[in-house]
């Protein structure tokens, strides 16, 4: 827990970079990628798995530190973001049908 409180303030700053990628409407960051060729306007599967993943991954730290700030946080973004993650991934599997 130690190396965590060390990079709080580092991790803390990416969180915020994170969440200032959100486009207008949406609970995902977004940035570049090559990997999917599908989009769900401005959304990318990749970014809405790996959203889910970093949120979960923000909670364990913050529960890992004892910071209940972090871990609401984190519970909280994860539940908001989780249907609009789904339904991009489902978009995405819709168009590699067709």
């Amino acid at each position: 827990t130690e190396y965590l409180k060390a990079h709080l303030t580092g991790l803390k700053r990416a969180m915020k970079f994170l969440y200032s990628r959100m486009p207008q409407g949406s609970t995902i960051p977004v940035g570049p990628t090559t990997y999917d060729d599908f989009t769900h306007p401005p959304l990318y599967s990749y970014y809405a798995g790996v959203w889910l993943t970093t949120l979960k991954a923000y909670e364990a730290i913050g529960k890992a530190i004892g910071d209940e700030s972090i871990v609401k946080q984190a519970q909280q973004q994860f539940a908001t973001s989780q249907k609009e993650a789904l339904e991009v991934v489902e978009w995405t599997f819709l168009c590699l049908r067709l």
